[in-house]
């Protein structure tokens, strides 16, 4: 992983979260101080990085699994979020994370996990800089730097005075391996001989289509292509 791009990714999910909030435009003082933010704290987002990576969190090592989210609770505790453990013995699984602040914003949904496939037998277990600009280890990608993004992202707004209004809820699942989803809001364990089976339903919706996508958002902000 190029931990030099870790604030830049940070920065990345700051401005996408607020770009939804606030619309088009370029980069507004209170977007350029979440930047300058990022910058700022990316040793510490490096330092949580070893931490959480320097942990085992192999699928079915449930212990480590567990450390790892009590590693990122913290840390959504710090900022005021509403936290809880979801136990997953009942399907055999350490379990997950969820973090909830209130707010009258639009509502987002964050999504990680805290496992990965290697398991505590696996001679892959450790954080190690391969240069100043490059490290690698376990989840340090997929998803444990994907985790601390999010983490990043969210104390940047919290410092700018942003956060308190947003309504965002964070997921960190203990089993991203096997889990299906339909909604982002409730789950089930997946085993092996599983099958998903699907049928046109009765009734219809109609999706809404915004004219800018997330990526539209950046580009716009980031001024992409016009450097």
């Amino acid at each position: 992983m190029r931990i030099s791009s870790l604030g830049l990714w940070a920065a990345l999910a700051c401005l996408g979260m607020v770009g939804i909030a606030h619309g088009q435009g370029a980069l507004s003082p209170e977007e350029g101080s979440l930047a300058r933010y990022i910058d700022q704290h990316n040793q510490e987002a490096i330092e949580l990085l070893k931490r959480v990576v320097n942990v085992n969190s192999g699928t079915e090592n449930f212990a480590g699994v567990r450390q790892v989210g009590a590693i990122f609770r913290a840390e959504f505790d710090a900022m005021g979020f509403q936290t809880r453990w979801v136990d997953g013995a009942s399907w055999n699984r350490a379990g997950h994370l969820v973090a909830k602040h209130r707010g009258v914003g639009p509502r987002l949904l964050l999504i990680g996990h805290l496992d990965t496939v290697f398991a505590p037998d696996s001679p892959f277990q450790k954080y190690e800089a391969i240069d100043e600009k490059t490290a690698r280890g376990p989840g340090i990608i997929d998803m444990k730097g994907g985790d601390v993004i999010i983490v990043q992202a969210l104390k940047a707004l919290d410092a700018a005075g942003l956060l308190k209004n947003m309504n965002v809820c964070a997921v960190m699942t203990g089993d991203e391996e096997a889990y299906l989803s339909i909604d982002g809001q409730v789950g089930m364990p997946m085993y092996d001989g599983d099958r998903i089976l699907c049928r046109k339903s009765d009734n219809c919706v109609q999706l809404l289509r915004l004219k800018k996508t997330f990526f539209d958002v950046l580009r716009t902000k980031l001024k992409w292509g016009q450097r």
